[in-house]
């Protein structure tokens, strides 16, 4: 099983409490088997809060390498891509 990397900017511990409070980032990449792909992180409230405004506002939404998790938290991002890398649901990240 090859395993799947999530990186962070370099600097992300000095915002990182601010990515937690508000509930998503999207300025983090998985590395998986030489790939890199962009990846999404949402906490459920703010998720649920986007989607209303977003169905709102027009009536869709679309999110590519979504991932949600309890908190938006270094820990919980690395669990989340470690999870889809044991279960192999990290493929569905890549571009082909």
């Amino acid at each position: 099983m090859t395993l799947a990397k999530l990186r962070l900017p370099d600097d992300f511990a000095e915002y990182g409490w601010e990515v937690e409070a508000k509930g998503w980032f999207d300025g983090a990449v998985v590395e998986f088997d030489g790939r890199v792909a962009p990846i999404t992180f949402y906490d459920s409230a703010r998720l649920a809060e986007e989607i209303g405004e977003e169905l709102e506002a027009s009536g869709f939404i679309a999110f590519r390498n979504l991932v949600v998790v309890a908190a938006v938290t270094p820990s919980m991002m690395r669990q989340a891509v470690d999870r889809l890398a044991a279960t192999g649901e990290v493929e569905r990240f890549m571009s082909p």
